[in-house]
């Protein structure tokens, strides 16, 4: 078979984990050892089976093993070995079984089940990282990504497990946005692919990501009048994946929970400066019982219910200023980011947060109202417009919407300029580059649109998203960014170019 899904081990982890989550929610310890203990123990058996090849290093080989559904670049076969998708669902699988041993007390001693899925979790296959810095879709040498593919299996890490986090493993949360950024030049096709990378988004703090995945959905014939929705753009096959996980994309960009923490507004899109959410359940036996932002004061207002006694880390990732409310709060080890806050059993806990900024990604752009936006809907000109992909105009990157971009012809020195329509004074601007980004480029100003002054040269470039250039002190009526050398092999690609008053 083309897709040989009885190799593709990582499935049965994928299914479990909603299992493994209620337990989390509620704490309900005979679900725990009634219903969900056997099916992991089962996969204990499984894996004791399963796993019996070592590599030179003694890690297991994943010996048949698939990435549902793609196939590497270099190697036009789909059963290889090692898939992250797989270890992802052995880790998950294991680390749940081992944890409901020690939850439950049982498999207890020497030679018993305890010590012994101990020893295959702790000899899984490392995810690796390729030369593009971004996640292997399969730990094995030799095999390349292919990132032109709707699925994104291989990110099950970042969720649902909620693996890697950048507390957890910062290493590879980068990598694991890196990943995403590079399959993000592509259009995922189907509305799974776009909702399955949504999700992913939100997990790694990717808000403007987000934002063009859902504007995406919304803008292209994925709902019907009824409000049920396609797999396919242009109300194309009739599915129920689009109305029934968009809510869920929306909870995990406003809520993001695991055991012992609870984050706010993790991918918060730029758009929804004021909002609200309410009876929202975390994984860790709290609820949400309402939750408020507002981006004018850059304050967070929620009330919180624990059905237990215990200390939360509470994260909001714009920085928090104050916090008041709970009877006990401290610092924290993560620093600005967080505060540990004491949640009584069963009572509400109203908690106001006063932010540094309310956008919770490092490289979200939030406006600064000292500092006017100058360029939006102005008159913008490129030196090239691929057309090949649909509407990639240059007006496209000043037009406010992160889910639209410029996109130039595959080639070097290539430039985008906006026409502010008078000689401003520029204090800052503001790129939100695609995956295909500029290697080597300058920020230029000039008063005509012919004689340019090079203001900022940017080398050796590698970021994504957004990238801020503050106290520029320049003078000029047109600013133009001269792409010299590109970052892919595809053209210049530019989500936002923002141009801010001094």
């Amino acid at each position: 078979d083309f897709y040989p899904y009885q190799y593709a081990t990582g499935e049965e982890g994928w299914l479990l984990y909603p299992f493994w989550e209620h337990y989390l929610v509620t704490g309900d310890t005979q679900f725990l050892k009634n219903r969900l203990y056997p099916l992991l123990k089962d996969m204990g058996y499984f894996y004791e089976d399963f796993l019996t090849k070592t590599d030179a290093n003694g890690k297991y080989i994943f010996a048949g093993s698939v990435s549902p559904e793609n196939q590497p670049a270099n190697v036009h076969v789909s059963l290889v070995n090692n898939s992250s998708f797989d270890i992802a669902g052995a880790k998950f699988a294991l680390t749940a079984l081992v944890e409901t041993c020690k939850i439950l007390k049982i498999e207890q001693g020497p030679g018993k089940g305890l010590e012994r899925w101990s020893k295959i979790l702790n000899k899984l296959p490392p995810y690796l990282i390729n030369s593009d810095g971004a996640l292997q879709e399969w730990s094995w040498p030799g095999l390349e990504d292919n990132y032109n593919h709707r699925h994104s299996s291989h990110l099950l890490g970042v969720w649902p497990f909620r693996e890697i986090t950048p507390e957890t493993d910062p290493t590879m949360f980068k990598a694991a946005s890196t990943t995403l950024a590079k399959k993000d030049q592509f259009d995922y096709g189907s509305g799974h692919g776009y909702l399955f990378s949504a999700l992913v988004a939100a997990g790694v703090n990717n808000d403007a990501a987000v934002n063009a995945k859902l504007l995406h959905l919304f803008k292209n014939g994925y709902y019907f009048d009824s409000l049920f929705t396609s797999h396919n753009a242009n109300h194309d096959i009739f599915c129920a994946d689009v109305c029934n996980t968009v809510p869920t994309v929306m909870m995990e960009m406003l809520i993001s929970s695991r055991p012992g923490v609870l984050e706010l507004l993790p991918a918060l899109p730029q758009m929804l400066d004021k909002g609200a959410i309410a009876g929202v359940k975390g994984r860790n036996r709290v609820t949400v019982q309402n939750l408020s932002w507002d981006a004018s004061g850059n304050s967070v207002i929620c009330t919180l219910k624990s059905d237990v006694d215990q200390e939360i880390t509470l994260i909001d990732r714009g920085g928090i200023k104050t916090i008041s409310g709970p009877s006990k709060v401290s610092a924290s080890p993560l620093g600005r980011i967080a505060r540990i806050v004491h949640l009584p059993a069963g009572k509400s806990t109203k908690i106001i947060m006063m932010l540094d900024r309310l956008r919770a990604s490092a490289d979200s752009a939030v406006p600064d109202p000292a500092r006017p936006l100058l360029s939006q809907g102005k008159t913008v000109t490129a030196s090239s417009v691929r057309t090949q992909d649909g509407d990639m105009g240059a007006a496209n990157a000043a037009d406010g919407d992160e889910g639209t971009r410029w996109s130039s012809d595959y080639l070097d020195d290539q430039w985008i300029s906006i026409d502010l329509g008078a000689i401003q004074k520029i204090g800052e601007v503001k790129l939100n580059w695609e995956a295909a980004g500029a290697k080597d480029y300058e920020i230029e100003v000039s008063p005509d649109g012919k004689s340019w002054t090079v203001v900022k040269s940017v080398a050796n470039n590698a970021g994504v998203g957004w990238l801020n250039f503050p106290a520029l002190a320049a003078k000029g009526r047109y600013v133009r960014i001269h792409c010299k050398t590109r970052l892919t092999e595809y053209g210049f690609s530019l989500r936002e170019f923002q141009v801010f008053g001094d």
